[in-house]
């Protein structure tokens, strides 16, 4: 694909789809509402990982989420089995007009997906699946006229392990802007950990990768070993990109959440160097899939921003003082 150029991006005004405010507010975990409860109580028990759009014709929002159980050597279902689509007026309760199970997409799990609506109304979903027999993560792209009739036979591979040159790519955040479809993704490097890629596409489905926009931090750092995007907004003229950090394989199931800032969609410096931008309150120790334990848990993770009109609403997984994880939203008046 012919390399398209970034640098104009910020000067043009975003075409739908595009997150974008004139200031950020100052976000609070604390001020959210369950938006949907976890599947069951525990640690490992999840609803989150989720994408929104707003869609400003209808008036109505979309929301993504992934419903995840902890591993059990008894169950033949793999612990990330269910995906669904859900939709709203108010942004705060949701009806669910679609989902799909693990194995409609030949997956070992599903994880974090991305909602797209185009300027002419086709609507798309960019979803991370595990692929069978360790073969890593990739990112597939379904879409239709709607997203209740999106259908995972129809599924097809936008960014492999091998396109991008690491041994998986998953968790996507796309964008649509200046003609071009921006989407950034989590990625290994080596000697362990996760760090946000960037790749761009001139029609949404064939991509040219550009490589690392976001490192994990510093050694010693928060966020040294994973930054891992959840969501991208733009304030003119500055590109905010939130992420989840950690500082180890160990807190991976308990990430909290970063932010860093460009005035082009693939440079960016963090604004959270020192520590997360709201870190979660700690619930103690928790076992995880029976083979470690946490010291200290407390996740604020896969936030994502959203505008609608005059509102910016944050919606984040949440952990529960059992150890599961709900998905929350925070919603606040832009004036």
């Amino acid at each position: 694909m012919r390399r398209q150029t970034l640098e104009r991006i910020p000067w043009l005004i975003p075409e739908p789809g595009l997150r974008r405010c004139g200031a950020l507010p100052p976000f609070d975990p604390a001020d959210g509402k369950t938006v949907l409860a976890p599947p069951a109580a525990g640690p490992g028990c999840w609803s989150g990982a989720s994408d929104v759009v707003f869609d400003d014709r209808a008036g109505r929002f979309y929301l993504y989420a992934r419903t995840r159980w902890p591993k059990d050597p008894d169950d033949p279902e793999p612990r990330g089995a269910r995906c669904a689509i859900y939709d709203s007026r108010d942004g705060h309760t949701f009806t669910e007009i679609w989902s799909a199970r693990s194995t409609q997409f030949d997956a070992d799990a599903l994880e974090k997906g991305s909602l797209l609506i185009l300027p002419d109304g086709r609507h798309r979903l960019y979803l991370s699946r595990e692929c069978p027999g360790g073969q890593g993560w990739q990112i597939d792209l379904l879409e239709a006229e709607t997203f209740a009739a999106l259908d995972p036979a129809r599924r097809q591979p936008v960014l492999t392990p091998t396109e991008v040159g690491a041994g998986q790519v998953k968790d996507p955040v796309v964008v649509l802007a200046g003609g071009l479809t921006l989407l950034y993704a989590n990625v290994s490097v080596p000697g362990g950990g996760e760090a946000t890629g960037l790749a761009v596409s001139a029609d949404g489905v064939r991509f040219e990768w550009r490589g690392p926009v976001l490192p994990p931090g510093m050694s010693g750092a928060w966020d040294c070993w994973t930054a891992r995007a959840t969501g991208v907004l733009y304030a003119a003229p500055a590109w905010y990109l939130f992420y989840d950090g950690a500082a180890a394989a160990s807190e991976c199931d308990e990430e909290q959440t970063g932010v860093a800032v460009g005035f082009t969609p693939e440079r960016f410096t963090r604004l959270t160097p020192e520590g997360p931008l709201a870190p979660g309150a700690p619930r103690g120790g928790l076992r995880y899939d029976g083979d470690r334990i946490l010291p200290s848990i407390g996740a604020v993770r896969y936030l994502t921003p959203i505008l609608a009109k005059n509102r910016i609403l944050y919606y984040f997984e949440w952990t529960r003082p059992d150890g599961s994880h709900e998905l929350r939203v925070a919603d606040y008046d832009l004036g």
